[in-house]
């Protein structure tokens, strides 16, 4: 087991292999105790199959036994890793190609370091309200994780546990701000093998490369 791992992760049997980079901001001690919950709780309930089996039955509105890109924009997380999901590249998910993704997901880092920033126009954006929150399909019961941007950097928390990143998987990220009058969504795909999966840098104007992730 990796000594960079606090108590709370020893608790766990699942893998909490946190990379070891440079993180902005982002706390790294759990607040519950081995009595508690602990960060597995936050991890994608039931196996792949079970999961792209919800995946399927909350996103296939035609009921054609696959998720069309049109059906995702239900699902911006999702949509976000359509692409490593995709195998066949026939412009939708299937059960297969989806049970395949979460079994990779299974084979990577729980908890992924993360340093975000947000930017307006490629200028950093201060003073903005940054959630980001589970896709119904990782199962019930899973928090959010917010934070505030100060100078375009912001450190997300969630609301019960508190971990060194986020689990892997998908979410939707809401930016707000309100001097600006700002109110932007998009997906994201949290993994080891998306782009940059260390560090994500969001522009809310959603121009190119600023809304992608950078190195």
């Amino acid at each position: 087991m990796p000594d960079n791992l606090s108590p709370m992760h020893i608790c766990s049997s699942r893998r909490f292999a946190v990379p070891t980079i440079a993180l902005v901001g982002l706390s790294v001690y759990c607040t519950v105790g081995c009595g508690g919950r602990s960060p597995v709780s936050q991890l994608r309930d039931g196996t792949p199959d079970e999961a792209a089996a919800r995946v399927v039955k909350l996103y296939d509105s035609n009921s054609d036994g696959k998720v069309s890109s049109e059906e995702l924009i239900a699902s911006p997380g999702l949509l976000d890793g359509i692409s490593r999901i995709d195998v066949n590249k026939d412009g939708t998910i299937d059960l297969e190609e989806m049970t395949a993704r979460f079994a990779k997901h299974d084979g990577q880092s729980n908890i992924i370091a993360m340093q975000l920033n947000v930017a307006a126009n490629g200028a950093p954006l201060d003073g903005a309200t940054v959630t980001f929150t589970p896709d119904p399909a990782t199962g019930e019961g899973k928090q959010s994780y917010s934070g505030t941007s100060a100078a375009g950097v912001v450190a997300l928390k969630g609301s019960e546990i508190t971990m060194p990143g986020l689990p892997a998987g998908y979410y939707t990220v809401q930016i707000s701000q309100t001097s600006q009058s700002i109110d932007f969504k998009r997906g994201v795909e949290i993994g080891d093998d998306v782009p940059s999966p260390n560090r994500l840098v969001i522009d809310v104007s959603g121009k190119k490369p600023s809304a992608a992730r950078t190195r």
